[in-house]
């Protein structure tokens, strides 16, 4: 008998069911969104094998290969010029990234380092004062 009064209001209760759902989907997906884009994440927290401090310094590193290749990381209070070289000859391959490390303090990763060779490399790097570099070596 087409329309009545029940199921207008029974019409209206789903509708206002449908609705609740909806918002809770909604809320569901901000979750998820909002913890995605989160900076501090456990895959972006390293520790570091070497760190250097302002000025010019150098340390050995060893590059397998086959293996991940060792991670340069700065950090810095102000504005910096910053320069890294490989010693026997190898280079320095631009990498831009935030990431947080273990003392909670953010570093960028600027660098990876690329050898034609598995051995012992020098790694010298520099800035113009206030820095410091992080090492990680896989």
């Amino acid at each position: 008998m087409g329309w009545s009064d029940n199921s207008v209001l029974r019409g209206s209760g789903a509708g206002c069911g449908g609705g609740l759902f909806a918002l809770l989907l909604f809320g569901a997906i901000l979750a998820v969104i909002a913890g995605s884009c989160s900076d501090r994440t456990p895959e972006d927290t390293v520790s570091f094998t070497d760190t250097l401090g302002a000025g010019y310094q150098s340390v050995t590193i060893s590059v397998d290969v086959d293996d991940a290749p060792p991670e340069i990381y700065f950090k810095s209070l102000r504005g910096a010029e910053i320069n890294c070289d490989v010693s026997p000859p190898g280079r320095v391959v631009q990498v831009p990234r935030r990431i947080e490390v273990e003392d909670g303090q953010s570093w960028e990763l600027i660098w990876k380092v690329s050898a034609p060779v598995s051995g012992e490399y020098r790694l010298t790097c520099n800035d113009n004062g206030g820095g410091f570099f992080g090492i990680r070596q896989p």
